[in-house]
This record gives structure tokens, C-alpha cells and sequence, in this order.
């Protein structure tokens, strides 16, 4: 009974047309995000003016999430009736704009993730071992100062340390990518798409504005960056 309500609740969806994807409309919202995003980096270049800087990184980070939502869209291959379209965007959003490889997304995300999700020792996601302790059990598990942290620290630290979980993501891309090519260097072409990608972005990210202001400087935008998305 549930199974055929479920199917002719789809019916009734694809008879209203509302499973046909708004593809105009979400490339718009990226066009949007991906504006602000880069119109407030510009401003925090070129503009010295201590508030208008924090404000023109904290917008950005929003718009940079933004990107990274609809990139998200994409990857589901929900955007457009057009595969490579879809692929073309999530090669875009997180390779090439965030640092994040597309294939390592799609495999840890769509492949794990969605079928079980937050589901621990299937979901990734989910394991913040040992940094953090995700139920009243694993407090009671451990011992000495682990226990403290878990009891009286770790709500204070966690605000800090979720920063860090971008830069986590791109190692992890990283191995994931390099694996993948090393042990099957004939693969599929979207492995290469991804490594040219995830080349590209911290040419462009990196690599290119050393060549007008300091290393240092780019390094630190970089990571601050990264930091607050």
C-alpha cells in the first residue's frame, strides 16, 4: 500500500510538471552567488577600510556556500536534463572554485552519504572520532582528561575546529584523486577533468595573485578563506 501511494504520489508530481528541473532558475542563483562572491573579494583587495574588509569577507564566505549549495544541485545531476551540463557545473562549484575534487564528492556524498545517511561506519560524515563525541556512549567510553574535553570542552571548541573541516576535504580529495588515477590510470575521463580542476584552482587562487601582491598575504587570504567557508 505505502509503495503504490509513494508511486502515485511521482505520478501526480511529473502530471503537475514539478519534477522537470528549473535549470534557468538555478543557474541564475549561481550567476547571483558567484557575483557577490567575487564583487567583495574585489572590495577587500581594493579597499583598506578595516570594517568595510571584514564585512567584504564575511559576505563572500555566504555567496561562496552559495556556490557550493547549487554545486551540490549539480552533482546530483539535478540541474539539467543535460549530463554533461551537470558535470561541467560541479567540476565548476568544487574543483576548480572551492579546491574540492568533484569525483571524491560524488563517490563520498552521493555514493555513501545518500544511501545511509549519517549512518556510522558507512557515512564519513558522521565520524568525528576522536575529536569529538557524537553520543552520551561514547562520553561514558572513554576515560581521564577524553572525558573532560567531551563533558566541558568540546562544545567550546567545536565552533573553532568545524573551520578546518574544508581543509580536511581537500586532503581527502587529493588522496582519493591521486589513488584513483594511480591504480587505474586508463580510467574515465572525469578523473582528469577533476585533477586538471583542482590544478586550475590553486593557479588561479594562488599561483596568479602572487604575482601582484605578497605571498604571504595570498597564502593567508587563502587559508582565511577557506577557514570561514
Amino acid at each position: 500500500m505505502a509503495t503504490r501511494g509513494l508511486a502515485d504520489l511521482r505520478k501526480e508530481f511529473q502530471t503537475r510538471g514539478w519534477d522537470r528541473k528549473a535549470t534557468g532558475w538555478v543557474m541564475c542563483e549561481l550567476l547571483f552567488n558567484l557575483a557577490i562572491a567575487l564583487g567583495c573579494i574585489y572590495i577587500f583587495v581594493a579597499y583598506h577600510n578595516p570594517l568595510l574588509r571584514v564585512c567584504a569577507m564575511i559576505v563572500p564566505t555566504a555567496a561562496s556556500m552559495g556556490v557550493a549549495t547549487n554545486t551540490h544541485t549539480s552533482s546530483h545531476y539535478a540541474t539539467s536534463e543535460k549530463r554533461w551540463l551537470n558535470e561541467l557545473l560541479t567540476f565548476f562549484g568544487y574543483p576548480f572554485f572551492l579546491g574540492l575534487s568533484a569525483c571524491s564528492w560524488w563517490h563520498q556524498h552521493v555514493v555513501l552519504h545518500h544511501p545511509a545517511p549519517n549512518v556510522v561506519g558507512v557515512d564519513d560524515d558522521v565520524d568525528l572520532a576522536p575529536w569529538f563525541a557524537r553520543t552520551s556512549d561514547e562520553v561514558q567510553r572513554s576515560t581521564g582528561f577524553a572525558r573532560f574535553y567531551y563533558q566541558k570542552l568540546q562544545f567550546f571548541v567545536f565552533p573553532l575546529i568545524i573551520g578546518f573541516i574544508g581543509f580536511n576535504m581537500q586532503k581527502a580529495g587529493w588522496i582519493k584523486l591521486i589513488k584513483t588515477l594511480h591504480h587505474n590510470p586508463n580510467h574515465k575521463k572525469l578523473p582528469w577533468i577533476d585533477l586538471g580542476a583542482m590544478i586550475l584552482h590553486y593557479v588561479l587562487w594562488i599561483g596568479v595573485p602572487m604575482f601582484f601582491f605578497a605571498p604571504a598575504s595570498v597564502l593567508g587570504f587563502y587559508v582565511l578563506r577557506t577557514y570561514l567557508i
